[in-house]
């Protein structure tokens, strides 16, 4: 049984058995059974739940951690992820995923992220 098989049958599991009954843990419980699954399970698993559960489980997710969830998705899935949920929820996780992007930038760039582009002098190398 190739492991791909194997995680998608576990996956699949695991998600009978989460919306079989009714998720009576608090969030940090269900955040943390997430992240123990890791990315790839825990993007399956995450789209068998019903909308409101996606929605406050994504929203309650560290960014780093959403970001590792939706790149495991499939891009089918993903879009139909988003589409599913409510405008302001996709808003608020679009400017959470934007912030990040910007922190990531700032990181890598640092001051030349604030310099207009004129006064950064592109045949410089620093010497």
């Amino acid at each position: 049984m190739p492991f791909q098989d194997f995680t998608q049958q576990l996956a699949s599991y695991l998600s009978m058995s989460a919306t079989a009954r009714p998720l009576t843990e608090d969030l940090e419980q269900r955040i943390l059974a997430l992240q123990i699954l890791g990315e790839g399970l825990a993007a399956i698993v995450l789209n068998d739940l019903p909308p409101t559960e996606q929605a406050e489980l994504l929203q309650a997710m560290e960014v780093s951690e959403l970001i590792g969830v939706l790149k495991a998705m499939e891009t089918e899935r993903r879009y139909h992820l988003f589409a599913t949920l409510p405008t302001e929820v996709t808003e608020q996780l679009i400017a959470n995923l934007r912030a990040e992007f910007q922190i990531a930038l700032h990181w890598l760039f640092g001051n030349l992220m604030t310099q207009p582009a004129a006064t950064v002098d592109k045949n410089d190398c620093g010497d």
